[in-house]
Formats: structure tokens, C-alpha cells, sequence
């Protein structure tokens, strides 16, 4: 037990003395691949129509990793305080929209969750949750082309 506090600590003095830019990096890197699984887990649900329970818990847990480093992502560039500002200022139309269709897929994709648990079938919510999210993604995709200069670096 104390060797793995000891292993939590110096990962953790490891993040704070990393630098913005660093941990943007790597967030931005990591958000591409995940982008990509979660791309092709859609388009595989979506394909698939009523796809099998393997299919949908991988989409499941590849979904829920791209939405916590998104949050990493809007926390390094916001800070927890200030995450409000994606709504309101200067900021870009894809921003807003990125903003306000990633809200949507998280809400539509709480209660496609729910009802494929109780029902154990593809149906109308996850067909829109679906839909939402295809619409997520483009932003997304606008969003991560706006910027491939931070990936050439």
C-alpha cells in the first residue's frame, strides 16, 4: 500500500511541474486518437443498426473516454472557473455549436444508456443519440482541422 501512495505522489508532482503546452500536447494527441475510435465505434453502431452487446459496451467505454479528455482539454485551456466563456465572447460559431451539440450527446446519451439497459435494443433515443452525435463530431472534426498546426509541431 505505501509503495503505490508513493507511486500516486510522484505522478502526481510528475503533472504539476509539467508544463501548459506539454500537457496540452499530450491531451491533443490523445483526444485525436480517441476521436477516431470513437468515429469508428459510431459508424459501426450506426451501420450496424441493432448491434450487439460487445459492440455497444465498446462504444460505451471509448465514448466515455474521449468526453473525460475533453474535459481534461477544456480544463487546460480554461481552468474549472472559467469554462463558461465557451458560451458567450468572441468565440468561434463552431466553438458555441461544439460546445452546445457536445451538452446534447452527453444528455441524449445518458438516456439512450438508460433505455438500452432496460430495453437491451437499439431504439428511438439511440437513434438520435446518434444522429447528435454525428453532428458532435463534424464540429469536432472542424475544430481539430482549424488546428493542425498544433499538430505539425
Amino acid at each position: 500500500m505505501r509503495r503505490s501512495l508513493s507511486s500516486i505522489n510522484l505522478f502526481t508532482q510528475f503533472a504539476e511541474t509539467m508544463d501548459k503546452m506539454k500537457k496540452l500536447k499530450i491531451c491533443n494527441w490523445t483526444l485525436l486518437i480517441i476521436y477516431i475510435l470513437t468515429l469508428a465505434s459510431s459508424l459501426q453502431l450506426e451501420i450496424a443498426g441493432n448491434a450487439s452487446m460487445l459492440w455497444v459496451i465498446l462504444h460505451l467505454i471509448v465514448a466515455t473516454s474521449f468526453l473525460a479528455v475533453i474535459i481534461w482539454h477544456i480544463y487546460l485551456h480554461f481552468r474549472w472557473n472559467n469554462w463558461r466563456r465557451l458560451f458567450k465572447g468572441k468565440k468561434k460559431a463552431v466553438m458555441k455549436w461544439m460546445s452546445i451539440f457536445g451538452l446534447l450527446v452527453i444528455l441524449s446519451a445518458v438516456i439512450a444508456t438508460i433505455d438500452w439497459c432496460m430495453k437491451g435494443i437499439h431504439t428511438g433515443p439511440g437513434a438520435i443519440h446518434g444522429k447528435i452525435g454525428f453532428i458532435f463530431l463534424i464540429a469536432v472534426l472542424i475544430h481539430l482541422i482549424r488546428h493542425l498546426g498544433f499538430y505539425r509541431k
